[in-house]
């Protein structure tokens, strides 16, 4: 009997090891193609988009799934394709209601707050653009990719720039450079950041 239970304790954890080695495998599959998506966006849309694509057949987790989503629906940025952008998040957003708070998915949330700024702002619409880019900071926070922070304060003192906000665009440029030198990100980082205060 001890060995039969030492056998099924073996069994089990060799099948939770092999479980968190798959989920670690699929993690770092997305975060390369990501990478590679990023890289070619500007320079090739349509083969970013077909790689996104090809892999959101592929994959059976649902998280993985929604987060290539919202991958997916980035790429129709580069071709000003507004609506898809809009229609991607949504889906992702509705989703997200079902998943329970973690730093990778706070990661993917505020990614799609914060494209959905961007689309505000091409659109126009800077309060639109402010409340999204303030829900994509706050996911941020919460997130892994904090490095990724002063994008969105600079992104929220230009949507104030464009309402003729000086007081509150100089202050999220500030915010930006103090999170440059707390996240200890190089002077390139803070270039855009001087750019903006000058």
């Amino acid at each position: 009997k001890l060995f039969g239970l030492f056998g099924l304790l073996i069994l089990f954890i060799a099948g939770v090891l092999t479980g968190i080695a798959i989920s670690l495998f699929v993690t770092e599959l997305v975060d390369s193609l990501e990478v590679r998506v990023q890289d070619s966006l500007f320079s090739n849309v349509l083969y970013s988009r077909s790689q996104v694509r090809d892999a959101l057949v592929q994959v059976q987790d649902s998280q993985v799934y929604y987060r290539l989503l919202a991958l997916y629906g980035k790429t129709f940025f580069v071709s000003s394709d507004f609506d898809s952008i809009l229609y991607y998040n949504r889906q992702v957003k509705q989703f997200s209601r079902n998943v329970s708070e973690c730093p990778r998915w706070n990661d993917v949330l505020a990614d799609v707050y914060n494209v959905e700024g961007n689309v505000w702002m091409q659109l126009n619409r800077p309060d639109s653009a402010i409340l999204d880019y303030q829900k994509a900071y706050a996911y941020r926070l919460k997130g892994k990719r904090l490095h990724l922070l002063p994008d969105i304060c600079i992104n929220m003192a230009d949507a104030c720039l464009h309402r003729s906000d000086l007081a509150h665009t100089a202050s999220y440029y500030r915010r930006a450079l103090f999170l440059c030198d707390s996240l200890r990100l190089s002077e390139h980082t803070k270039f855009p950041v001087y750019y903006g205060l000058g």
